[in-house]
C-alpha cells in the first residue's frame, strides 16, 4: 500500500495532536489535591524524563512520542516553574 505525502503528513499531524491531548490530559490528572499526592509519587520520573531518561521504562510504555519539552510543560503547569 502506497501512502501519499498529503496521507502522510495528515497522521503526523493527527499524531502530535494526540500527544499534545495526552500532555493536557495529564496536566489535569495531577492538579488539585489528590493529584498533588499523585504528583509526589512520580516528580522524580517526570524530571528525568525531561532531560531524556527513561526511568523504569515508564516513558517508553506509557509516554510514547513524547518530547522532553512535553515533560518539562507538565512539570511548569503542576509546580509554576522548572528547575533542573
Amino acid at each position: 500500500m502506497k501512502i501519499t505525502r498529503r496521507q502522510l503528513k495528515r497522521l503526523i499531524q493527527e499524531q502530535m495532536s494526540n500527544i499534545q491531548q495526552d500532555v493536557h490530559d495529564v496536566i489535569r490528572k495531577f492538579q488539585g489535591a489528590m493529584g498533588q499526592r499523585q504528583w509526589s509519587k512520580v516528580r522524580n520520573e517526570f524530571y528525568n524524563m525531561s532531560e531524556g531518561g527513561d526511568e523504569y521504562g515508564i516513558r517508553q510504555t506509557y509516554y510514547q512520542g513524547w518530547t522532553n519539552g512535553d515533560f518539562i510543560s507538565v512539570i511548569i503547569a503542576v509546580e509554576g516553574s522548572y528547575s533542573p
